[in-house]
């Protein structure tokens, strides 16, 4: 199930509360807005201000889902969607309403394909202490007189009854072994060295600003701690800086190597040094790259880590949202932006660079020789 995130932004008198939510449940909702699609029932709510603001976690249309509150494990915030105390219970997900059946019935299929992915995501059962409805939360919980998505179903032919027991089957179908995606000529990102350090430094110190010479070898040193392959790490990070020339929003002494947080006029984060910085564009692409948690040893420095949606890209071809069947990206829209870093890559491991000295063979043959020679000079003295 692929679900966009449109982030409601956290703030007062007007956004998401941001209040962390444990949730037990969830509460199927529809919108009462004819043909409005989820992108603007989503502008909607992010422009309603305090006392009378209202969302919801997830909104289903006839062609998308949009994340508006994050509903995650461990990431699931408090939404506004059916009153107390069922708001500090429960995820909310909208079904958009069309008087057209083909919109009607996509949405409905998204609907309940997203709420089986919250199900499956939580490990609960599609049943009726982990389903509810707005209308049954106004009978049996209070805080709210509304009775939605009833009238709505059965408008479109279907019944509570009957969207439950297809978020089952849906849930069901979400447990069966998927046939694989192919993945046949992409690049992995958790991957050993596809270039040398040395084939690394021959391509960088040509093309990089003055005082940053020694970032092949930071890389080098990182990249493998995480799994993840240091000619795509440094090559992401030649994308991202121009060679560590920078000159756009991000300034050199941020140390903030992948753009991390920057975004339209906005710096982003900074980093206090330069290894940390490199370690922070690691953890973010070891984010994309798996759901495994960081390294026992690596403290947490990457500050949008848990933002990101994780084992969304383990391909560096899917780091451009645009370019990703799960619905997420390193950036936005970001057309070509794994294939730009590829075309790095490959160009780093065309490089013809000295095979690197090997000091071991050198130190050896330096002993032989010294043996020799004291041994003629033994032979010499009988």
């Amino acid at each position: 199930m692929n679900i966009r995130e449109a982030l409601i932004p956290v703030g007062s008198p007007v956004g998401r509360g941001g209040q962390p939510l444990e949730p037990q449940g969830l509460v199927l909702h529809a919108t009462a807005d004819y043909e409005a699609t989820a992108q603007d029932i989503r502008d909607y709510w992010a422009r309603l201000r305090s006392p009378n603001r209202a969302n919801a976690h997830l909104i289903a249309d006839w062609t998308e889902v949009v994340e508006c509150v994050p509903w995650e494990p461990g990431k699931c915030e408090k939404a506004w969607h059916a009153g107390e105390p069922a708001n500090s219970r429960f995820i909310g997900i909208e079904l958009c309403q069309s008087r057209d059946k083909a919109k009607a019935d996509a949405a409905y299929r998204n609907w309940v394909a997203a709420a089986a992915t919250v199900l499956r995501a939580y490990g609960w059962p599609a049943d009726r202490d982990h389903v509810w409805t707005h209308r049954r939360v106004s009978q049996e919980l209070g805080g709210t007189t509304h009775t939605d998505p009833d009238g709505y179903l059965a408008e479109i032919g279907k019944s509570v009854d009957q969207a439950i027991d297809d978020i089952g089957e849906a849930l069901k179908a979400m447990a069966q072994p998927q046939q694989p995606q192919p993945t046949a000529g992409l690049t992995p990102i958790l991957h050993g060295p596809t270039a040398t350090l040395e084939q690394a430094r021959a391509w960088w110190q040509a093309k990089c600003a003055q005082g940053f010479e020694d970032m092949p070898e930071r890389v080098w040193h990182i990249a493998p701690l995480y799994g993840i392959d240091p000619a795509f790490t440094l090559s992401q990070i030649a994308h991202e800086t121009g060679f560590c020339k920078f000159g756009g929003d991000v300034k050199p002494e941020q140390n903030n190597f992948g753009g991390i947080g920057a975004t339209g006029g906005v710096p982003g984060a900074s980093f206090p040094d330069r290894d940390t910085g490199v370690h922070a564009v690691c953890q973010h692409e070891y984010a994309y790259a798996c759901d495994r948690p960081l390294p026992p040893w690596a403290a947490k420095v990457d500050p949008r880590f848990d933002l990101v949606k994780r084992a969304s890209s383990p391909y560096v071809e899917w780091l451009g949202h645009a370019d990703n069947p799960n619905g997420a990206g390193w950036a936005w829209p970001g057309q070509g932006y794994g294939a730009a870093i590829v075309r790095l890559m490959r160009e780093m491991a065309a490089v013809q660079a000295p095979s690197p000295v090997d000091v071991a063979a050198i130190r050896a043959q330096a002993i032989a020789d010294v043996r020799a020679a004291v041994e003629r000079a033994l032979q010499g003295v009988t």
